[in-house]
């Protein structure tokens, strides 16, 4: 396990505390420096397998749970590291670049959750996986916008 760098999302349309959101990168070249359990991937991930390597993950620094919705956010809690959380997404993370992309859909989707009640993966689906039509369609009918900086 190696921690690589930390990311920062500013969300514009949330009201504090939530409008900044920290993760820090970590990332596994083999199943034993995976931060989740192997068994988590292999439970929820599309192909039901463990990540092909290397793959970073993202441990959440800033609290996005003590809101009405927490329970429908994607998040996890490590059973290896108890008090860890990380970004719940089993897609592919081969780099850092990769890893900002998804912080930002995971940032906007958490964002859109906190304010409907509703999972963002309906909305996703909508415009067929479409990231950049995600985040108009997110932008246009709820006035959210989300800026990822390491």
């Amino acid at each position: 396990m190696s921690e690589i760098t930390s990311l920062h999302a500013h969300i514009q349309g949330l009201p504090m505390p939530f409008q900044m959101i920290t993760c820090i990168l970590f990332k596994a070249e083999n199943e034993s420096q995976l931060q989740i359990e192997p068994d988590f991937y292999i439970k929820n991930s599309f192909a039901h397998m463990i990540p092909v390597f290397p793959y970073y993950e993202m441990r959440i620094l800033t609290p996005v749970w003590g809101h009405d919705e927490e329970h429908k956010i994607h998040w996890h809690q490590s059973e290896k590291y108890p008090g860890m959380y990380f970004v719940c997404l089993t897609c592919r993370v081969a780099s850092v670049e990769d890893a900002k992309e998804l912080f930002k859909l995971w940032c906007i989707g958490t964002a859109y959750t906190m304010i409907t009640g509703k999972d963002f993966e309906s909305k996703l689906r909508e415009v067929h996986g479409n990231y950049e039509k995600f985040y108009d369609l997110i932008r246009r009918s709820h006035s959210l916008s989300v800026t990822v900086t390491e």
